[in-house]
């Protein structure tokens, strides 16, 4: 195998690529202390390609990166002891990391992995298996699919089931025009399945969906996989310990299955909430969902009316915008914007490059995104007591407000009558900031309108606003997100002794422990579950590993103790949710008359995690069986139950 390369073709790849990311990973390949002093000087905490070499160090650090990967020397990385592997972090970070995100940061890194001698990503498969044991998965997006690689991996049975056609959920679901990631693909990726090769820094939807069939079908998961398949039910079985799953194929055929373990991965993004407008039945012209985009009806030279300004509105707006006669944004309120200075970028050629041949670069890369897009930001989350300025709560969200309007009024150019309109009067990351796709500048075309007085009522030809004027309209576009707090709402779910999950829940009052499981479930996994989304940052990808690797150290525990099964304690439940509702109330979501999809009817947050990526990171690392209560089926007697019993 060659593993050297031409020292030319390499300098010209890494004068393309990310300096700080050649520094860092020569560095690291050479132990050179001296080089890493020099250079940690000229990198700024949490930028996006905007650290600026001194041109003598960028060509030393390029030439000798380039020598060594020519003469083939730069194979594979050295894992630095950690005194030196902790400088290394810093700078790449720009800042002095704290040691309690150390451990966390070195699996990132995967250099905890290979310390104990195995290839990062993946978990080492437990040795011993029950025999028969098999689970379910609901839900084919990307949890799912994680949750079927890491079982795979491990050697247990599963079937994955999706009620759509094909997998990858949100992403086989959205397909309207502009539909992209808002966080960094590189970190959006699975940490065991890398892309060097993304187009984009922030991807396009058309690339998720291949990158999410590539690992379904590298990772064999296809073969377990039932399509056009929808889960009505799930009803626990005390006695036999077993969960029936009651689904119906795309031709009404209703079927049913067993399974030992039930894992739902449907999320939180996957139910549309359409606003019930007062003669929207009337409207004579196409209307949809953002999440259900007919492409039969082209926008082209029509009159759009887009009701919605979030994540959704957002992309669609200004992709549509050149093209329609006619665009009328009907806004309930603005949205602050976060800004990301490559969020339109292409990935250069050198850069991909970079990624795939030079040792460790992509794990540094990956690196820096998580601590970018990790708790740099969450101090702006929490409630200063003695802040007491109306549209901040704390020194930092002010001077994140103060960046964010300057960021807007810049954006706005000539426009600046639109501040008004287009200014949030609620403190940063109140609501869930979004991505600028060229939306001011959208604003600003002669053939946008931009609505604030709220919609009175829709005609067969366009709406009619509060302010009475009315809006012509051949298309009705619905950019107004999902059922957020409606978590499993379409499934019915009967735990242990026939207990129903929406006489537990209710309505919209999801609560788990750690977003997975639940008493009086056993042997019931959650991903994406109640209260497990970020407000600061964060990757969902990140969280779907965690999930994964949570429960497969539960099913372990099963295997490893010839256990039938087991369930959350309803005191470690209720201890959980009641510190997660105290810590709640000192964060953002919550202060003053905030509105935003992180709460239920009642006002209480059921989306959002009030922690760091850190705590989760910590509190997920395997199952603490004090947690559970645990039970047998006694094998002579196969059905019935031996007893119940404690770890203890």
């Amino acid at each position: 195998m060659n593993l050297s390369f031409d020292r030319s073709e390499a300098r010209a790849a890494l004068s393309q690529a990310d300096i700080t990311m050649a520094f860092v990973a020569l560095a690291q390949l050479t132990g050179d202390r001296d080089l890493l002093e020099r250079g940690r000087r000229h990198v700024r905490p949490v930028r996006e390609f905007a650290n600026e070499f001194p041109a003598e160090l960028k060509d030393e650090i390029i030439e000798r990166l380039g020598r060594m990967l020519e003469d083939g020397s730069a194979f594979e990385a050295p894992i630095p002891e950690d005194d030196f592997l902790r400088d290394l972090m810093n700078a790449c970070a720009g800042q002095v990391i704290p040691d309690n995100y150390f451990p966390m940061l070195m699996e990132i890194l995967g250099f905890r992995d290979r310390r104990k001698g195995f290839q990062a990503g993946l978990p080492i498969a437990s040795a011993k298996r029950q025999k028969g044991f098999h689970v379910v998965i609901v839900g084919a997006g990307l949890s799912g699919i994680c949750a079927a690689i890491y079982l795979q991996r491990a050697g247990i049975s599963y079937q994955l089931i999706d009620k759509n056609a094909g997998v990858g959920g949100t992403w086989f679901e959205n397909h309207y025009p502009g539909c992209g990631v808002d966080t960094a693909n590189h970190w959006y990726a699975y940490s065991f399945e890398p892309n060097p090769d993304w187009s984009r820094y922030f991807a396009r939807r058309s690339e998720v969906f291949a990158y999410l069939n590539h690992c379904v079908d590298k990772y064999g998961v296809r073969e377990n996989t039932l399509l056009s398949t929808t889960v009505e039910a799930l009803v626990y079985d005390d006695e036999r310990k077993l969960w029936s799953v009651s689904m119906r194929g795309a031709d009404g055929t209703l079927a049913m299955i067993e399974a030992n373990a039930v894992v739902t991965a449907l999320g939180q993004l996957n139910l549309p909430k359409i606003p019930n407008l007062k003669g929207a039945d009337t409207f004579s012209g196409p209307s949809f969902h953002t999440a259900r985009w007919d492409h039969d009806h082209d926008y082209r030279g029509k009159r759009v009316a887009i009701v919605g300004t979030g994540s959704s509105g957002m992309q669609v707006g200004p992709t549509i915008a050149p093209y329609v006669k006619h665009l009328t944004i009907f806004q309930r309120s603005p949205h602050w914007i976060t800004i990301r200075n490559n969020y339109h970028s292409s990935v250069s050629d050198g850069m991909k490059w970079a990624l795939r041949h030079v040792p460790s670069y992509m794990e540094w890369y990956r690196f820096f995104l998580t601590w970018a897009y990790c708790d740099a930001l969450y101090p702006a989350l929490i409630k200063d007591p003695e802040w007491n300025f109306p549209l901040s709560i704390s020194p930092l969200n002010e001077t994140i407000r103060n960046d964010w309007t300057a960021y807007i009024e810049r954006r706005l150019g000539d426009r600046q009558d639109l501040l008004p309109k287009v200014l949030p009067d609620y403190p940063p990351f109140g609501k869930r900031p979004v991505m600028d796709n060229h939306w001011f500048e959208m604003l600003r075309r002669d053939n946008v309108s931009l609505v604030t007085s709220g919609i009175d009522r829709v005609e067969p030809d366009g709406i009619i606003a509060d302010d009475g004027t009315f809006h012509a309209a051949d298309m009705l576009v619905y950019a107004t997100g999902f059922k957020t707090t409606e978590i499993l709402s379409n499934i019915h779910i009967q735990g242990r002794g026939g207990i129903d999950l929406r006489s537990v829940w209710g309505a919209d009052d999801a609560r788990a422990y750690f977003g997975i499981t639940m008493p009086q479930f056993p042997n019931f996994f959650m991903m994406y579950g109640p209260n497990t989304n970020y407000g600061h940052g964060g990757s969902i990808s990140f969280n779907a590993e965690r999930q994964s690797l949570y429960i497969l150290s539960c099913l372990n525990h099963l295997a490893e103790n010839d256990y039938a099964a087991l369930e959350c304690r309803s005191s470690v439940f209720e201890a959980f949710n009641a510190r997660l509702d105290e810590q709640m109330t000192r964060m953002v979501w919550v202060q003053g008359d905030m509105t935003n999809w992180y709460k239920n009817k009642a006002g209480r947050v059921t989306v959002n995690y009030p922690w760091t990526l850190r705590d989760y990171w910590d509190c997920t690392q395997a199952i603490n069986p004090d947690d559970y209560i645990f039970s047998r089926v006694n094998r002579l007697r196969t059905g019935v139950v031996d007893r119940e019993f404690s770890a203890t």
